[in-house]
């Protein structure tokens, strides 16, 4: 694709040394693990934004009698954004399908989306003018710099889109613009609202917390409570959809409130996570109705509760307590029911109740060890982990550790609750946990899972039909999923309540952009690396060309140099865990929606039986 209109720098680069060439051996270099690795990665700074059009142009544009509108800034840098994401990988592992009609259809569309910017180029779209589209109307407002208001039509046609708007003018009252629709009455009816001020506000309003001008696409769209204010950020190499929550706010803010990140002082060297923090007056009935044993351990929680990879452990699932000794209390209750216990897990595993020491005192903690095939373990000790548990109330948090042994039950125990830097996560997420307005983040790193061990136990388990895989699922679609997703370096969403609104973020960072030299050179080893290449090569090379750069983390990561912590692999434990609720209940409600449909048909049937009978039937 060609360069993006997007004219946007990152502050990291303006130091850079010299990159030396990015290339692939046939054979790649035995990877030489990091002997000391950094204690602590170093942060991703924050790019400098700059899109093509101004905001408050854009939106006096807007005629004021329309309330669903997509303001667009910079189509260029939302191309070149496609591209990082999808672009790159997409393409070569759709090769592997090449007698899939399916897949052809797409790598043609794929091959369409990326010529569509030299083709609007080309039929004189001013992508520096931004785009406007009416939902109510309809119409699609553009800059061009054509006599010709339906040179957009000959790009669109040629995409193969279905339907193409029957009108296009050069409004007299937005001159450098056109306007293309159905209606020809509404487009000579254009005029602009000249009242960009109005819905800035509107929007500064909605989306508290957000700088407004950083985002590239803004939408307002009309809905049965009110409209719903949104915008989209896409600086080099990340997507962020912000979007404003209204009515569902007052909701929310029963259950989750905004609170200092404490937990995630716990948070492993690339670690995933999930942060709450919870309101629990708003859960003051059923706590006052739970059990006696249990109304002493509410009474001692703060509300906040973190799942994810902790050091030693790439699953924890902690709740924050005041004083740890009422929730210790139920680890003895436990173990009066051992029988119990031992009767409902699998056929070899084991549950104890172990002390462990943690400076100088003993506390109890369950200690479950699994009996799993001989193939699970090996590959779960491959990757740095066990096939144990640990439950326990110590410090200031209660709850369980998996997946590592009886240290990260004393890194737990041992914490002192602090707000931690939180250097190492993305820049936008990290800024809004500081401010102490979240109250709920999800936070999920995907680097560690594209190193070449972790591929290749993926591969044996799939091949063996191990780690609870679905046979009848091809693992050759499993591998081009990875493969597909990966361009993709982490995804993060996070609820913001600054003041009295609701602001719900989601973002995705790229391994690479198109804004940089060294952005590029990482798209291209990611495109690489999908087409068949080595990861230890490809991803080592990248690691040798910038050694200095925030970034060489995540290089040195994908190409096997950084050993593999069980706090990497927490990103797998809570898909694993999400997928485990979600999937279940999405084939409930398949099962309950067919069940319903089969009623529907057979009553639909019995009442054509029923006509057919007395048509039938002699007068």
């Amino acid at each position: 694709m060609a360069a993006s209109a997007c004219n946007s720098s990152e502050s990291a680069e303006s130091g850079a040394v010299e990159p030396t060439p990015v290339t692939a051996e046939s054979e790649p270099a035995e990877p030489e693990p990091e002997a000391d690795p950094p204690s602590k990665i170093p942060a991703v700074p924050s790019a400098v934004i700059e899109y093509a059009a101004a905001l408050d142009p854009l939106l006096d544009l807007v005629p004021a009698q329309d309330d669903s509108f997509i303001a667009v800034r910079d189509a260029g840098a939302a191309l070149e954004l496609f591209d990082a994401f999808v672009g790159v990988a997409t393409p070569p592992v759709l090769k592997r399908f090449s007698g899939d009609p399916d897949t052809a259809q797409v790598r043609a569309v794929l091959e369409q989306i990326a010529g569509l910017r030299d083709a609007l180029v080309g039929a004189k779209v001013d992508l520096g003018k931004g785009m406007l589209f009416l939902e109510d109307d309809g119409v699609l407002i553009y800059g061009t710099a054509s006599d010709d208001p339906s040179a957009i039509k000959v790009v669109l046609e040629a995409m193969g889109s279905g339907e193409l708007p029957e009108h296009c003018v050069a409004p007299t009252s937005m001159p450098g613009y056109a306007a293309c629709g159905d209606d020809e009455a509404v487009l000579a009816a254009l005029q602009p609202g000249k009242h960009g001020a109005t819905l800035r506000a509107s929007f500064e309003g909605a989306l508290e917390g957000f700088t407004l001008d950083d985002g590239n696409a803004l939408f307002r769209l009309d809905a049965p409570t009110g409209p719903v204010y949104g915008a989209i950020a896409t600086p080099p190499g990340r997507m962020h959809v912000v979007v404003g929550l209204r009515d569902v706010a007052k909701e929310l803010g029963k259950y989750v409130a905004g609170g200092e990140p404490k937990a995630l002082g716990l948070l492993g060297r690339d670690g995933a996570f999930i942060w709450a923090n919870v309101n629990l007056a708003g859960f003051e009935e059923q706590l006052s109705q739970v059990p006696a044993p249990m109304q002493n351990v509410a009474d001692t929680l703060t509300g906040e509760v973190f799942v994810g990879g902790t050091e030693g452990s790439p699953g924890a699932m902690l709740v924050g307590v005041n004083d740890p000794f009422p929730a210790s209390g139920l680890v003895s209750i436990a173990s009066m029911q051992m029988d119990a216990l031992r009767a409902q897990l699998p056929e070899g595993s084991t549950i104890e109740v172990e002390p462990i020491d943690v400076g100088g005192a003993s506390i109890p903690a369950l200690h479950l060890q699994w009996a799993l095939p001989d193939a699970d373990i090996a590959t779960m000790k491959a990757l740095g982990m066990q096939p144990e548990g640990w439950a326990f109330s110590a410090g200031k948090y209660a709850g369980g550790v998996f997946g590592g042994s009886s240290s990260a039950v004393t890194s737990v125990a041992g914490y002192e609750p602090a707000v931690p830097s939180l250097d190492e996560l993305p820049t936008n997420l990290a800024a809004a946990l500081r401010s102490g307005d979240v109250g709920f983040a999800l936070h999920l790193p995907f680097d560690a899972l594209q190193q070449p061990r972790v591929r290749k136990e993926a591969q044996a388990a799939l091949a063996s039909g191990g780690g609870g895989i679905n046979p009848s699922i091809d693992p050759k679609f499993l591998l081009a999923a990875y493969d597909i997703a990966s361009p993709l370096s982490s995804h993060s969403m996070w609820l913001a309540s600054p003041a009295d609104a609701r602001v719900l973020h989601v973002s995705f960072e790229a391994f690479g952009d198109a804004s940089t030299d060294e952005g590029r050179a990482a798209l291209e080893a990611v495109g690489k690396v999908a087409a068949g290449g080595s990861a230890e090569a490809i991803y080592g090379a990248l690691a040798d060309a910038y050694p200095s750069s925030p970034r060489s983390h995540r290089y040195a990561l994908r190409a096997g140099r950084v050993e593999l912590s069980p706090a990497a692999m927490s990103a797998s434990f809570l898909l694993g865990v999400t997928a485990g609720v979600s999937v279940p209940a999405f084939t409930k409600y398949v099962e309950r929606a067919e069940a319903a449909q089969a009623e529907v048909t057979a009553a639909q049937k019995a009442m054509i039986q029923a006509q057919d009978a007395a048509t039938a039937a002699p007068r």
